[in-house]
């Protein structure tokens, strides 16, 4: 699992999240994994549950008297460590627990009817065992979470965890409650990664999750489904325009100050990264692909030069002006390309604004390069919805009726 800080797939401006630690299954060490998932670190190692588990039968071992029972005993593979696949046993984990945090007074509870989860609920971690496989659950962060390591990544708890670990007693799972004071669990970067597991960020986790159970539903390999989302995002970023609107919460198509010089003093087009909005080491073709986009819209707006940059109001080649409304919860964004790549700045209309309304700034906005079909002409505008694309061609409909949202690009047809 890569440990990245922040989503994959997410559109917006990497930003630093909280990140859980988990160890992904490998061979039968579900129990050395559960107790550092519990833990939040990886705190104990291979080693450490190895010479426990040996202390452990040398311990059973004294206690036989007879020579008979011992040489027996040594014939007789251990109960407390698998020798082949690392499998631990509860006195193992518990040790580990009370020997590593003695000081804190952590060790392992068992738990059998609902009246002792309510208060054992309270130290907000469990250590479940399931058919001989340990996991974890622990709430983190205010958060309760699914720590297995056989998942594809951590999972969130939904609904009460009372009621999800009752049913887990009722199906014979065995419960054990963590008693005493857990450490904190890290919200800095930086951490140490373990022998078998990562901090991973949590919108990471939902969207493994996300991708794991699509795949599952259409019988693909994740790896599909990744690279099926990732071309999916990179034909909608370009498709619809809004490779520059990357940035936060922006939703205004603006160009950096670095590019309006560029285009009034001639020099090459420059596009800074901010603008981009990706990260070009971590995905590299759609950080050039978006950049190879707008450059491509900057040399047309310098070419065509028939956008009105920052201004909110369109003069009309009579002197006619149309105020742009403030914004409210009763208006929309808008933005349209031009036949010939160029997008106009984006404009807010009220929800109940006609398709004419729309038609009439595009004709002022183009000094009436545009001739629609509700005049005579050949152009309609269209609204697209990625991959579906609706034709607007009855002037006398309000936006709304339309399905318009709250921003759209409209192109033209």
């Amino acid at each position: 699992m890569p440990s990245t800080s922040s989503s994959s797939l997410g559109m917006g401006v990497k930003k630093k999240e909280a990140r859980i630690y988990w160890e992904k299954q490998t061979l039968a060490l579900c129990g050395h994994h559960a107790l550092n998932a519990l833990l939040q670190g990886p705190f104990v190692t291979t080693g450490e549950l190895q010479k426990i588990a040996e202390t452990l039968d040398e311990e059973e071992r004294k206690l036989l008297t007879s020579e008979k029972d011992r040489r027996q005993f040594d014939a007789t593979p251990s109960e407390n460590v698998d020798a082949t696949t690392g499998n631990y046993s509860l006195q193992v984990l518990d040790r580990a627990l009370r020997e590593r945090f003695k000081k804190e007074g952590l060790k392992l509870v068992p738990v059998f009817k609902r009246s002792e989860l309510n208060e054992a609920a309270k130290n907000k971690a469990f250590l479940i065992n399931a058919r001989q496989h340990w996991y974890a659950m622990r709430d983190i962060r205010g958060q309760w979470w699914n720590l297995n390591s056989q998942l594809a990544a951590p999972a969130k708890v939904n609904g009460e965890i009372i009621w999800y670990l009752e049913n887990m007693i009722q199906s014979g799972m065995h419960v054990f409650a963590v008693e005493g004071a857990l450490p904190q669990a890290h919200e800095i970067f930086g951490q140490k990664d373990g022998e078998y597991g990562n901090w991973i960020a949590e919108s990471e986790c939902e969207e493994t999750n996300e991708m794991t159970a699509k795949a599952e539903r259409e019988g693909k390999t994740l790896e599909q489904v990744k690279k099926e989302m990732k071309e999916e995002k990179k034909r909608k970023m370009i498709f619809s325009g809004k490779a520059n609107t990357l940035r936060g919460d922006s939703t205004t198509t603006t160009m950096s100050e670095r590019e309006r010089d560029n285009l009034n003093d001639g020099a090459a087009i420059e596009i800074d990264d901010a603008d981009i909005g990706v990260d070009r080491n971590e995905d590299p073709e759609l950080y050039a692909a978006i950049k190879a986009s707008l450059e491509e819209e900057a040399r047309k707006r310098k070419k065509n030069n028939t956008s009105s940059l920052g201004s909110k109001v369109h003069q009309t080649t009579t002197g006619e002006q149309s105020v742009e409304p403030e914004e409210s919860p009763d208006t929309l964004s808008v933005a349209v390309r031009m036949p010939d790549g160029v997008r106009l700045k984006p404009r807010r209309f009220l929800k109940n604004d006609s398709i004419e309304d729309v038609e009439n700034w595009v004709a002022r906005a183009s000094n009436n390069a545009v001739a629609f079909k509700s005049r005579g002409g050949d152009k309609s505008l269209v609204l697209v919805h990625f991959p579906k694309r609706t034709t607007l061609d009855d002037p006398r409909k309000t936006l709304e009726q339309c399905g318009f949202e709250t921003r759209e690009m409209l192109t033209l047809a």
